[in-house]
């Protein structure tokens, strides 16, 4: 072999070699440094929360992560941030659709920037316009494992991340300051952004109006967000106000981008015509609505019937037992109640907070920590509740407690829509032993007689509480009146609406359903109704005279029911019975107290 052949393949084996070692470094053309094995450490700070994710990475791939959160308002917990850690080792990146949590978009986003930023630490991500380099971190030191060089590479199987564009709309903003005005059935609102250096620093929500719905918490979140995004993607709260305040930013951004003169988009703020019906109907609804605070009263049972607490003893309503009253009282009355509430299933209908938490984050909702989750609960049992999230579907019926559509699947069709709703609510149910999730014995108006709910329980051997004194397996009933309903005979022609919410007309004579929900004997027009069928009967007599004698009937068989539960206990304590013998009387123990209820 002559000296030039030498030479050429010494020449092509160096080419090969010399390749071979940049193309392990490179990636979609960009120059990267071999990944650096090792734990990893990243911080980002939000509205609420201080975030903290690190990361082992070894051979490429993501095999460990943890996330840990600090802050007087800090909404994280346990379960949500294992759940994002592991979802990260998972999926081998943090982008949007591994990171989720409506209810938490800022949390959410911190935890995207921290790992992003790891990910650019170590190599296995460029720095973006969202991703700070490797040398500093979100507070402007040195990061943890920072190398001087960093790119991209891929990880594992996964896709790349998708790297995030800075806001387009930011880039090209004039300085100055943007208002703009929206009117809606509920109230007038005014958003102001004020743009320094091409981007929004500075923004605020006003809103005033006789029926405004909006909050403190609501206009001042809804703010910081316009800051923080450089947009409003989307907005929780008010669903009407929030698609006005979404409005309001887009016709701001697109005069301070000079796509629309400034006093052209002021000139068309509220220019939208509201539905006439709507803008008669909706505020008269709302303030009818919040007069269901005049519903205050509430009686002491425990005061007024005292058997109840020897019935109950070893159970939270023998510590605390009153009468229901306006919706308007649902969060305060479940924070001071003296009955014990360790979990967030007894918040399941005091709020539809609650069941958007649930509908986002699934049944383990249930189980987290009532003082976890009770900060995170700002409404009162509202317009969501009947009519789900979408401006009020037009008066139709949405029903958004999922365990009741799980419960009564197809059969729900066989329920009057307006009774239906409020039996989300106002029934018997159960919370599982497996998940705490809150569930009604049946799955059809059949299955709805007290006995057959009690072979349902019977069934799993299902008990409320252990009596101590007695032993006895007992059962609570909740609330089932719409099931008592349902067994009635004016189930088939009436709703619960129909007895409830009186109709009423607005100053222009539009009629409308009232949503302070009354006794039908407290309003005459409701009172007119039963005439139809029971014609010149005095009602208010005949039902009072119902209720006197179903409450002497009901004092009567308490009072023996907390008798026979004495005796009983006196039977456990002597020693003398065998537990057969026991087991037989707490069974029929078991079936009165089920019955009396």
């Amino acid at each position: 072999m002559d000296k030039k052949t030498i030479v050429r393949l010494v020449v092509v084996g160096l080419a090969l070699i010399l390749t071979t070692v940049f193309a392990c470094g490179l990636t979609k053309g960009g120059p990267v440094t071999y990944q650096i094995p090792g734990p990893y450490t990243a911080e980002s700070t939000n509205n609420f929360s201080t975030v903290q994710v690190e990361m082992t990475i070894q051979d490429e791939k993501i095999t460990d992560c943890a996330i840990t959160s600090s802050g007087d308002s800090d909404l994280l917990n346990d379960s949500i941030r294992a759940e994002w850690a592991q979802s990260i080792v998972d999926n081998q990146t943090a982008e949007n659709d591994v990171i989720s949590g409506a209810t938490l978009v800022y949390s959410a986003a911190s935890v995207q920037e921290a790992a992003n930023d790891i990910l650019v630490q170590a190599g296995l991500r460029e720095p973006t316009a969202e991703a700070e380099p490797a040398e500093t971190d979100t507070e402007g030191g040195e990061a943890e494992g920072a190398d001087a060089e960093t790119g991209e590479a891929d990880i594992g199987e996964a896709a790349p991340p998708t790297e995030a564009a800075p806001p387009t709309e930011a880039a090209a903003l004039n300085d100055g300051t943007y208002t703009v005005q929206k009117t809606t059935d509920f109230s007038t609102i005014d958003v102001e952004i004020t743009v320094e250096n091409g981007a929004i620093t500075k923004a605020a929500v006003a809103s005033e109006g006789a029926n405004d719905l909006l909050t403190d918490d609501h206009r001042n979140a809804w703010a910081d967000q316009i800051v923080e995004k450089q947009a409003v993607d989307a907005v929780s709260g008010v669903t009407i106000s929030s698609n006005a305040v979404q409005e309001a930013v887009a016709e701001l951004l697109a005069q301070a981008s000079g796509e629309a003169p400034a006093e052209e988009a002021s000139a068309d703020a509220g220019e939208k015509e509201a539905d006439p019906r709507l803008a008669s109907i909706l505020p008269a609804i709302v303030t009818t609505m919040g007069d269901n605070r005049d519903n205050s009263y509430v009686t002491d049972y425990l005061e007024q019937d005292p058997y109840l607490v020897n019935i109950y003893e070893g159970y939270g309503f023998a510590k605390d037992y009153g009468s229901a009253r306006g919706h308007e009282y649902t969060l305060e009355d479940v924070a001071k109640t003296q009955r014990p509430h360790a979990k967030a299933n007894c918040l399941t209908c005091k709020t539809p907070d609650l069941h958007k938490m649930i509908e986002e984050q699934g049944v383990a909702v249930y189980s987290m920590p009532f003082d976890e989750v009770m900060p995170q609960m700002t409404q009162n049992v509202g317009c969501y509740t009947c009519h789900g999230a979408d401006d009020g579907n037009d008066g139709e019926i949405v029903i958004t407690h999922r365990y009741v559509t799980e419960a009564l699947a197809g059969n729900a069709e066989t329920i009057k829509p307006a009774t239906l709703s409020c039996g989300q609510c106002h029934i018997e149910y159960y919370f599982t032993p497996q998940d705490s999730e809150a569930m009604m014995p049946y799955h059809s108006v059949e299955q709805m007689t007290p006995e057959a709910i009690l072979a349902y329980y019977d069934n799993f051997n299902f008990a409320d509480w252990t009596q101590e004194s007695t032993g006895t397996r007992l059962l609570k009933a909740q609330h089932p009146e719409m099931e008592t309903v349902l067994q009635g005979k004016h189930a088939a022609f009436l709703s619960c609406a129909d007895c409830h919410m009186p109709t009423e007309k607005t100053e222009d004579g539009t009629e409308y359903l009232s949503h302070k929900l009354v006794s039908p004997l407290e309003n005459e027009a409701l009172l007119e109704s039963c005439a139809k069928c029971h014609g010149d009967t005095d009602m208010t007599a005949f039902v009072k005279g119902i209720q006197e004698r179903v409450t002497a009937r009901e004092r009567e068989v308490g009072n023996r029911l907390s008798a026979m539960k004495d005796k009983l206990a006196e039977a456990v304590a002597s020693g003398t019975w065998s537990e057969d013998d026991l087991n037989a009387v707490r069974k029929l123990h078991r079936e009165a107290q089920w019955f009396f209820d």
